[in-house]
């Protein structure tokens, strides 16, 4: 889980994948309007699209079929963005304007 830079608490990852999603956060404890770190979003997009591109890469060598790749790029894209947000998502205060 992240935290508020605001209060300090955490920031449940529900909260990030309701609503308007990583564009805008509201902290649930001070209803601060938050948004994630512009290179903590880039680095999770960039680990999580390697990641599904290694996996369908491997899946094509093994010789498993087109449409399996394609489930397996995305599988692993999803799995690996929901594991590693933590990780790489900072909240930082929304400015006005």
């Amino acid at each position: 889980m992240t935290t508020c830079p605001k209060c300090g608490n955490r920031v449940p990852r529900m909260a990030i994948w309701t609503g308007w999603g990583l564009s805008g956060v509201i902290c649930p404890h001070c209803n601060a309007s938050l948004k994630p770190t512009y290179w903590g979003s880039f680095l999770l997009l960039f680990v999580s699209m390697t990641l599904g591109i290694l996996v369908k890469t491997l899946l094509s060598q093994a010789g498993v079929g087109q449409p399996w790749g394609l489930v397996g790029w995305i599988a692993t894209f999803l799995v690996s963005y929901a594991l590693l947000m933590t990780v790489f998502i900072r909240l930082q205060l929304k400015t006005s304007g």
